[in-house]
């Protein structure tokens, strides 16, 4: 048998290792995946609180970041959350900067959307105005989104919450 023949034996096979190794891997993410990440905790204002995927490539661990995004699955915060407040329209809050560098100030309402403070301080604080009273289950201090998920995630009324979450974010 020619040199080249055991050499081109020897990289198939390595190549079909490789192609093993990484179907193995995958399997392994899914499997560990499960339900448990498409949990979300839905508010009265039209938005959720839930994971933003199942696995998170731009973090290196496994737990993926728990943010603020739309019924249908849409991420309209792409950092960890820092604090949140929510009342019967409006939830607010302050993001980590972690992720994008930048720490700022949101608020959502259904009939203005996402308003960021550095996009427009004006409106971002003329929509935490009209916000009202804090619900009954929404903290009173500065409290993270990881805690306030885990809070009330297994309240009755948010205990078979779902919603929309990919597999992979980069």
């Amino acid at each position: 048998m020619h040199t080249y023949q055991k050499r081109f034996r020897q990289w198939r096979r390595n190549v079909l290792l490789f192609v093993l190794l990484v179907a193995l891997y995958i399997a392994t993410l899914l499997a560990l995946g499960g339900d448990a990440k498409k949990r979300c905790v839905h508010f009265e204002s039209g938005v959720s609180l839930g994971y933003k995927a199942q696995y998170e490539f731009k973090r290196l661990i496994v737990n993926s970041t728990i943010t603020l995004k739309m019924r249908d699955g849409t991420v309209l915060i792409d950092d960890e959350l820092d604090a949140l407040w929510f009342t019967k329209s409006t939830v607010y809050g302050y993001t980590s900067g972690i992720y994008n560098q930048r720490r700022f100030g949101f608020a959502w309402r259904d009939d203005v959307g996402l308003v960021k403070s550095y996009e427009s301080q004006a409106l971002y604080e003329e929509v935490i105005a009209e916000a009202g009273a804090l619900s009954p289950s929404s903290p009173s201090g500065y409290v993270g989104g990881r805690i306030i998920f885990d809070k009330l995630k297994n309240q009755t009324k948010h205990k078979d919450q779902r919603c929309r979450t990919p597999l992979f974010a980069w």
